[in-house]
């Protein structure tokens, strides 16, 4: 933002500025926490998944191993 600008912009068109710039970053905080809220699903499903066949597979093995 060009600081002559805001210095010269009278309160009506400061604010104006200010909003569409805190939407900005609203829109951009709302893609990034759906990415991350993705990430982390991901990553506890991945566990979860790992958790269901360690308890199926090593039962086998070592029974096998016996």
């Amino acid at each position: 933002m060009d600081t002559q600008l805001v210095e010269e912009a009278d309160a009506r068109t400061f604010r104006r500025l200010m909003w569409n710039k805190l939407e900005a970053i609203e829109a951009q905080a709302v893609r990034t926490n759906g990415r991350i809220s993705r990430l982390e699903q991901f990553r506890w499903m991945s566990i979860g998944a790992l958790a269901v066949v360690s308890a199926i597979v090593v039962p086998l093995f070592i029974e096998q191993v016996r």
